[in-house]
């Protein structure tokens, strides 16, 4: 059989058929599907009841730290003087970042072209924040936790990334 191909008649139920699809897809040495996406939206819908709110950074920082979504929220807003839950400009992203002891690496360079997509083959293990076009995603070992999936068909480019630094005194201080 060609490797770009697969030829199967599955018996039983749905999901039982999926899976025997997904083992035939793995036997071939092909990766089943796109990044796992997790639901989360790092604990805003304690606090707050808006659906379609541009806080990234708050829920990434959050699920990623394990930190209280309101506790980052107010962090955020006391650094920058503006409420995180309307996008937060590019510099102050940085800012943010390092604040909560996170270290940037970068994947791209001016001109190079995308280096590296939001593909689960393409990341580093661990928990990292990646920085979007207009957009950043808290990714742990693989899955992306967000409140929608930002991967675009696995063309999705990373600008770079942000990973914990977990010695920084900030954790320290939160244990």
């Amino acid at each position: 059989m060609e490797k770009n191909k697969i030829l199967f008649i599955g018996k039983g139920k749905l999901s039982d058929i999926i899976k025997q699809i997904q083992d035939e897809i793995k036997k071939q040495g092909r990766k089943w599907w796109f990044m796992k996406v997790v639901y989360d939206d790092g604990g805003r819908s304690k606090y707050f009841k808006g659906k379609n709110v541009r806080d990234c950074v708050t829920r990434a920082i959050s699920i990623a730290t394990g930190f209280d979504y309101k506790e980052v929220y107010n962090t955020i807003k006391d650094l920058i003087n503006i409420t995180p839950r309307n996008g937060i400009p590019k510099k102050a992203v940085k800012d943010i970042m390092e604040y909560y002891g996170f270290e940037w690496v970068p994947t791209m360079n001016i001109g190079s072209g995308c280096q590296v997509h939001l593909k689960e083959n393409e990341l580093p293990k661990g928990t990292i924040i990646c920085s979007l076009s207009g957009h950043v995603v808290c990714v742990i070992d693989g899955v992306i936790h967000d409140t929608f999936d930002p991967q675009r068909n696995e063309n999705r480019c990373v600008y770079g990334y942000w990973k914990i630094d977990w010695n920084n005194k900030i954790f320290k201080k939160n244990k």
